[in-house]
């Protein structure tokens, strides 16, 4: 989860609205993301969106803070890689998940979050095999109150043949 960050020393996070969307490494935005170890690229960018993956996947997030001359380029603030579970990580079956809803006060509706991760493996005759299945379904209801002043300018001009009175 992107807010379970923020408790880390060094690291902060930018809201969008109530949703958390940015993450500072000491105060700076450019940060490098991955997913396990390697470089992704979404239709956002280079980076992992860490609000759209359910906490259940995640088997780890390791931060650095500071960037050396082994790691990928583009992360002037620092690097942050995310780890997944991946069906050889248990030993047994699992089954976690989670469901949560929020009620928004100006929007007077409930949001669903809901989220299953189910794991298995199996001793076959052509060796192991693994198996691991997770999805998560958010739907966000908003609404937000805003005051926005807009200011109104009148240009005066003058008019070529034209007086205060009429023309001319």
């Amino acid at each position: 989860d992107l807010e379970a960050l923020q408790h880390v020393s060094g690291i902060s996070i930018i809201r969008n609205s109530v949703e958390p969307s940015v993450v500072l490494v000491r105060g700076l935005p450019d940060i490098a993301t991955t997913l396990n170890g390697r470089q992704i690229f979404t239709s956002a960018g280079r980076f992992v969106s860490l609000p759209d993956l359910p906490a259940e996947l995640l088997a780890r997030v390791d931060v650095k803070k500071s960037s050396s001359a082994n790691d990928l380029e583009g992360g002037i603030a620092g690097l942050i890689d995310v780890t997944l579970h991946r069906p050889f990580d248990f030993k047994e079956p699992q089954l976690a998940g989670g469901a949560k809803y929020s009620y928004g006060s100006l929007s007077k509706k409930y949001s669903p979050n809901v989220s299953l991760l189910a794991s298995n493996r199996w001793d076959t005759g052509v060796g192991e095999l693994g198996l691991l299945v997770d999805g998560s379904y958010s739907k966000r209801l908003v609404s937000n109150d805003t005051i926005t002043q807009i200011t109104q300018q009148v240009l005066r001009r003058t008019v070529p043949g034209v007086t205060a009175t009429g023309p001319a």
